[in-house]
């Protein structure tokens, strides 16, 4: 949050600006959060697990696999 406050500030927004910037944009990521399912959340996981050990690599969830047969 630290960076994303910094990075703000050298755009040239005052504090006030920022707080309100910030503060939407972690409601919207939040309310994002919130929607997924538990599989969904276990999709990002597994993406993630799979790029940290080969960063060329991704996990093919369920849905993934569906929408690439088709």
């Amino acid at each position: 949050m630290r960076a994303d406050y910094l990075q703000e500030k050298l755009a040239g927004l005052t504090p006030p600006q920022i707080v309100e910037l910030l503060t939407r944009r972690y409601e919207r990521r939040l309310k994002t959060m919130q929607r997924l399912d538990s599989k969904e959340v276990l999709d990002i996981y597994l993406d993630a697990l799979a790029g940290a050990y080969d960063p060329n690599s991704a996990y093919l969830g369920v849905n993934k696999h569906r929408n690439l047969r088709m």
